[in-house]
């Protein structure tokens, strides 16, 4: 309205000027009330925009964590395949070299079963008896006997930690953690005399999720404690190649090597 028109109205009608006033009043506060809501409000939604930039500032560490970790276990897959074909070359070998010697043993087994007449011309010795005496036990252990089993020592030759490095858990970096124990397997091998070798894969408790790592043991390394390859070697060789028996054989680990 104009100043003119609330003029008029005021001479001519006081109320209706003190109804509008207050009208207008109301209006006002209901206005002010308002612009108090929408404030309120603004505030909430800048507080939750922090929010939400703070977790996408965080998600966006995580995922340059995880394409770190993936490349790490690329490159990890990458290395087992390797080492998954230079193991499979080395058994095409070890396949082969057992062939030949069966082939050998059954070309001794067939020789041994060949009639005098086809044999060599070479005198046999008679025999004068045997150094070993007769026994009329049954071949094998003996019922009651003390059992004997590969049992760990206490003074490894040469103790190889495994490390951790990252928590199986979240992922993280647990280098720097202290272990707070090992899970230990030994390998019993032989190095001119016997040398027992023993794996201590590291037990670790990520300080971030209070998750229990453990470290792996190579593949190789199976049970508690076990023979190495060294010694399944000479063993096999003896038995297939030489034909020497298994008690002899059992008998020259436990004199000479101490290996039972």
């Amino acid at each position: 309205m104009k100043r003119e028109e609330i003029l008029t109205l005021y001479h001519s009608n006081p109320d209706s000027i003190a109804s509008y006033i207050e009208d207008f009043e109301f209006r006002y506060k209901a206005l002010e009330f308002r612009y108090k809501v929408l404030e309120f409000r603004y505030k909430v939604l800048e507080s939750q925009n922090i929010e939400f930039r703070e977790r996408i500032s965080e998600l966006e560490s995580q995922v340059k964590f995880k394409d770190a970790r993936i490349e790490a276990l690329e490159s990890q897959v990458k290395s087992k395949d390797a080492r998954i074909e230079a193991l499979e070359s080395q058994a095409i070998e070890f396949q082969e070299r057992i062939n030949e010697l069966e082939s050998l043993l059954n070309q001794n087994i067939q020789s041994n079963k060949k009639p005098p007449s086809t044999g060599t011309f070479i005198e046999k010795k008679p025999k004068t008896g045997s150094s070993q005496e007769g026994s009329s036990k049954r071949p094998g252990g003996q019922k009651g006997h003390p059992g004997s089993t590969l049992n760990q020592v206490e003074d490894p030759d040469e103790i190889i930690f495994h490390r951790l490095h990252k928590c199986r858990c979240c992922g993280r970096n647990i280098e720097e953690s202290e272990a707070i124990g090992y899970k230990t397997r030994q390998e019993f091998n032989i190095v001119v005399m016997r040398k027992v070798t023993e794996h201590r894969a590291e037990i670790k408790k990520c300080p971030y999720c209070n998750c229990k790592n453990k470290a792996d043991f190579p593949k190789s390394i199976t049970k508690p404690v076990q023979y190495g390859i060294t010694v399944l070697t000479i063993a096999i060789y003896l038995r297939n190649y030489q034909l020497i028996p298994y008690n002899r054989i059992r008998i020259y680990m436990k004199m000479s090597l101490d290996l039972r």
